[in-house]
């Protein structure tokens, strides 16, 4: 059976061989040609792909080697002068300069200016010289009439000149019409009594210690120093304020005007470092004593 087998197979084989002989002995001899010839077409446009390929690469490369030792170069000379210009500034001093050659070679290139601009008009055609001075005269003029009808035209649109040198100062709003407040605006708010305030006195061969009562008006600058001292609680830090601060004085002292001045200016005084202490914004702006009793 299996020998059956291989026969067919080998029969089949050279039925094929011959079935693709015969079509191979049909196909024409240009349609042969024409598959050579695009064949050998696609392998030439493969190989210049890939010879431009190279090229491009190694451009590339080349480019890429010179941009480099450009920058190195330009880094170097940078670097160079960096370091020059390093050492020019910490070794730099008035001292060193030659004033006197400075101003000498200033002087040289002003005059080498001067001389060259003289020795251009003594060169120049008399007739180019007038006609140059006409025309820019002309040119002068013109440009200040347009200007001046320019501006004038500016000017009305807004109020402005084209160039203003002085600088404007801004306007607030016109106060002239408004209403100022007094000084004693809200003045009976600012102010608060202290009353029954016991200061000591000194009397000769008497040992007890004897008190003057004083009845204040004190007028802070603002309403919160008046509120705040206007309760019981907050009073007594006035009194004992006064109490460490304040010595005996002389019965006869708060009769007299300087006495009155001197009391009214050491309680102001107190109770100006009393509100710093308590750390309250304003202070006490006067005094007034009101009543003075001997106990």
């Amino acid at each position: 059976m299996q020998k059956l087998v291989d026969k067919i197979n080998a029969i089949l084989l050279k039925v094929f061989a011959k079935i693709k002989s015969a079509i191979k002995k049909l196909i024409p001899k240009a349609v042969k040609n024409l598959q050579t010839k695009f064949q050998k077409k696609k392998e030439e446009k493969k190989q210049e792909i890939i010879d431009k390929a190279t090229r491009v690469k190694d451009k590339t490369i080349v480019f890429s080697k010179k941009s480099q030792k450009e920058l190195k170069n330009i880094k170097r000379v940078t670097s160079k002068k960096v370091r020059q210009t390093n050492e020019w500034i910490e070794n730099f001093s008035f001292k060193k300069l030659d004033f006197k050659k400075l101003i000498d070679d200033i002087l040289f290139f002003i005059s080498n200016l001067i001389k060259k601009i003289i020795n251009f008009f003594r060169n120049a055609p008399r007739e180019k010289i007038k006609s140059f001075l006409l025309i820019s005269s002309v040119l002068v003029v013109i440009s200040l009439i347009g200007y001046k009808s320019l501006n004038e035209i500016y000017k009305k649109r807004t109020g402005k000149d084209i160039f203003t040198f002085k600088k404007e100062q801004k306007k607030g709003p016109d106060t002239s019409d408004y209403i100022t407040r007094p000084k004693y605006f809200l003045g009976e708010k600012k102010q608060f009594s202290l009353q029954n305030i016991d200061l000591p006195i000194y009397v000769e061969n008497v040992n007890a210690i004897r008190m003057l009562t004083f009845d204040f008006t004190v007028e802070s600058s603002n309403r919160y120093i008046a509120a705040y001292f206007s309760s019981r609680v907050n009073e007594n830090l006035i009194k004992d304020q006064l109490n460490n601060s304040v010595e005996p004085i002389v019965p006869s002292f708060p009769l007299e005007e300087e006495g009155k001045r001197i009391i009214k200016l050491k309680i102001k005084e107190e109770i100006n470092e009393l509100v710093q202490k308590l750390k309250i914004k304003g202070h006490i702006s006067k005094v007034y004593i009101n009543n003075v009793l001997a106990n």
